[in-house]
This record gives structure tokens, C-alpha cells and sequence, in this order.
């Protein structure tokens, strides 16, 4: 009898354990969304007159925060001289941040999703209107952006 009950315990000491590693495991570990995330090149915007932008992200837990620069095709407009800022939070490995643009006065939201370790696709969402200004800031639209 004392057997039975002594082997009753220890399966469900080891059943528990088991639950225990399974729920543990089962929480998903959050993208990493530290550093500079770019799209292009300063010189190609220059020369090429390719657009540039990049995005420094600092997280902390489910917290992000951080700036934008951007600059449109032939440096026919510069976004981020004066610091713009941008924050948010992570959900389910998405960041949904709000910028704003500093020198332009305008932003928006945005989400982040990453799509590889190194690589994220930036994601307008909505955009705060300026009056009587056709822009508010010079964020892409939609950019596939790599770590570096």
C-alpha cells in the first residue's frame, strides 16, 4: 500500500514538473528590436537620389522607444535634423509605435514586424494631418528595413 502511494506521488511529481517545462516553453521569447534599422544609403540619396531612412529603436521588455531619419529621393526633403521621436509597444512580436517629426510637424503611427532576425518591414498606419500643408513628415509610406 505504501508503495502504491509513494508511486502515486512520484508520478505526479513528475506530471507537474512536465506541466511546469510546457508552460514555461510555451512563452513566446519578444523580437529584439534593439538598433539601427536602415533602408538605403545617405550617399545613394545623395548621388542616386534614392530615398534613406533608418529607425533606433531601444527596448525595454514590451516598451520601445527611439528616432527616425528620413530622406526623399535626390535630398529633395529632409526628415529628422531636429530629433524625431518615436514610441510604443511590442505585442505578439509587433511593435506598434507612434512617430513625429519634429521639423515637419506632422507623424502617424506605424507598425513594425519583423520578418527576419535581422531584417523588419516598417508599416504606416494612419498619419496626423498638418493644416494647410500637403505633408507632415517624410517617413515612408512602407519600408523593408535591415539591422546593421
Amino acid at each position: 500500500m505504501k508503495k502504491s502511494l509513494l508511486l502515486k506521488a512520484a508520478l505526479a511529481a513528475v506530471l507537474v514538473a512536465v506541466m511546469m517545462l510546457c508552460s514555461s516553453s510555451s512563452k513566446k521569447k519578444l523580437f529584439d528590436f534593439n538598433g539601427t534599422w536602415y533602408v538605403g544609403s545617405a550617399i545613394n540619396a545623395e548621388i542616386a537620389g534614392e530615398p534613406y531612412f533608418y529607425v533606433k529603436l531601444v527596448q525595454t521588455d514590451d516598451q520601445i522607444s527611439g528616432t527616425y531619419y528620413s530622406v526623399t529621393a535626390k535630398m529633395a526633403r529632409v526628415d529628422g535634423r531636429s530629433g524625431n521621436k518615436v514610441t510604443g509597444y511590442v505585442k505578439k512580436n509587433i511593435a506598434y509605435v507612434t512617430f513625429s517629426s519634429e521639423e515637419w510637424c506632422g507623424g502617424g503611427t506605424a507598425t513594425i514586424t519583423p520578418s527576419s532576425d535581422n531584417t523588419v518591414v516598417w508599416h504606416i498606419r494612419s498619419e496626423e494631418k498638418v493644416p494647410n500643408k500637403d505633408f507632415g513628415h517624410w517617413a515612408p509610406s512602407h519600408a523593408k528595413l535591415t539591422r546593421r
